[in-house]
Order: structure tokens, then C-alpha cells, then sequence
């Protein structure tokens, strides 16, 4: 005898994958943890550095990456190029001189 198949049985998928792999997700760096709290730690100053805060400063690095190789590929396409060299990367910190407060 055979049982019936469930509705709740596992079965193919009639889902499509999901497209949002260059999303980020919630809560989730790409930046390995373990390597930026190495080099927190590598920090004379700094005595320790919770779990929340080794995050947020990936986090942080992440933001601060993305917005300097959108702006050295926005240098980049205005010399009409596909590519990112040095120049570029230059220009966009040269651009973005920090203000001391």
C-alpha cells in the first residue's frame, strides 16, 4: 500500500531561485567577523570591542567601500571607460577630502 503524498511533502519547487544574491541580507557582513576583530585587536588603543560593535564596523566598511568604487566608477565613465584604474580611485579620494571636525 502506498500513502498518500501530503501536501506538506517536499516536492519540486515551482519557485524561482531567488535574484536578490547581490542584496544584502539582515544582519549578515562580507566582511568574515573573525578578520575584522583581528584587526580591531590589532589596535594598540583599543582595549576590547564587543560582538555588536566588531559589526557595525564591518558594516561601516562596507558603506565606506561601496561609496568609494561607485564614485571611482562614476570618474571612470565620465572618461567614457568600463573600466576602474587608479586614477580613478585617486580622483574620487581627492574629490572627498575628510573635514576635520
Amino acid at each position: 500500500m502506498s500513502q498518500p503524498e501530503s501536501p506538506s511533502s517536499p516536492g519540486p519547487s515551482t519557485t524561482s531561485p531567488s535574484k536578490s544574491s547581490s542584496k544584502s541580507q539582515r544582519g549578515v557582513s562580507i566582511f568574515p567577523t573573525a578578520r575584522v576583530a583581528r584587526i580591531i585587536k590589532a589596535d594598540r588603543d583599543v582595549d576590547i570591542c564587543s560582538k555588536e560593535a566588531t559589526f557595525l564596523i564591518s558594516v561601516a566598511t562596507e558603506i565606506f567601500v561601496k561609496k568609494l568604487t561607485d564614485e571611482a566608477y562614476a570618474n571612470a565613465k565620465l572618461d567614457k571607460r568600463k573600466h576602474v584604474f587608479y586614477k580613478d580611485l585617486s580622483r574620487a579620494v581627492q574629490q572627498n577630502e575628510p573635514r576635520r571636525i
